[in-house]
């Protein structure tokens, strides 16, 4: 046999063995198909109903100041004003405890600032601050109406030992003796 008739009879039975296996599956008209009928969704879980107690609003809670005087200092500081010439010192405040980081009382983060001055005057408080924040220190101003007095502080910090050495270099650099207090915002 030549090679053009191998070629032929062989393409003859590949078409004839697919007839014979496609044919069948096309041609089936019994509507039958295999369907899974197995669920695979699990079954409904147990869920019971619980009753709970209703939160209890504890007594000793504190409310936080009014907004017109949160930034306000508390009216039991000592006041510290500043000298007007650079001979006369002001009065020092001196903790010799230095407490740890940590939360306050009130479940909050304790924090120091440092009272660089108290003024009577307000620019002579703000040049006082901007000379500070011009350092690069995070000054800030509060006023207290009740007393007519403006205090500049340097802070929050919540180590107490920074802010301290915070203190030795503004105390030298402006000439002042500061008091460092516990920050109430």
């Amino acid at each position: 046999m030549n090679d053009g008739l191998k070629q032929r009879v062989v393409g003859a039975f590949v078409l004839a063995a697919l007839a014979i296996i496609f044919l069948p599956m096309l041609f089936d008209f019994s509507g039958e198909r295999y369907i899974d009928r197995n669920s695979y969704i699990p079954s409904r879980p147990d869920i019971s109903s619980r009753p709970f107690e209703e939160p209890a609003r504890p007594d000793n809670i504190q409310y936080p100041k009014p907004a017109e005087r949160i930034f306000q200092p508390d009216d039991s500081e000592p006041l510290v004003e500043q000298p007007e010439s650079d001979t006369e010192e002001p009065a020092v405040a001196v903790e010799e405890t230095t407490p740890a980081p940590g939360l306050n009382e009130q479940g909050m983060l304790a924090a120091w600032v440092i009272q660089v001055g108290a003024f009577s005057d307000k620019q002579r408080a703000a040049k006082l601050e901007q000379s500070l924040l011009a350092d690069g220190y995070k000054a800030y101003l509060r006023e207290n109406p009740s007393r007519g007095l403006f205090f500049v502080y340097v802070g929050p910090d919540a180590d107490k030992q920074t802010l301290q050495r915070v203190q030795k270099k503004v105390d030298s650099k402006y000439r002042l003796k500061s008091k460092i207090l516990s920050f109430e915002p």
